[in-house]
């Protein structure tokens, strides 16, 4: 069993970095092939990669309504409100600092 959940935390990791990796790409590519990058200023094109880096920062594989539902820490943390968003925002920040 606990072979199991050491495969499952470990494909959810790959998973996650799959995912990071494709929305950077797809943003790169949204910016340069679709000259979208035009269209900011150098802060905003900062934030929009600094955002898709992020995004899914220590995601555990579960979703929002899963946690609410079995009554997580994360969900006890964030007050039942957009749990991983407010997880990864927080998990993020606290990195950097």
């Amino acid at each position: 069993f606990g072979a199991l959940l050491f495969h499952l935390k470990l494909s959810a990791k790959v998973l996650q970095n799959r995912t990071a990796t494709d929305v950077i790409q797809a943003l790169v590519v949204f910016l340069t092939v679709g000259k979208a990058s035009t269209m900011f200023t150098k802060l905003e094109l900062f934030s929009l990669l600094l955002a898709a880096l992020i995004h899914d920062i220590d995601h555990d594989g579960q979703t929002n309504t899963y946690h609410v539902t079995i009554g997580s820490e994360l969900a006890l943390l964030h007050n039942d409100r957009s749990v991983l968003e407010s997880h990864h925002c927080t998990n993020s920040n606290y990195r950097v600092n």
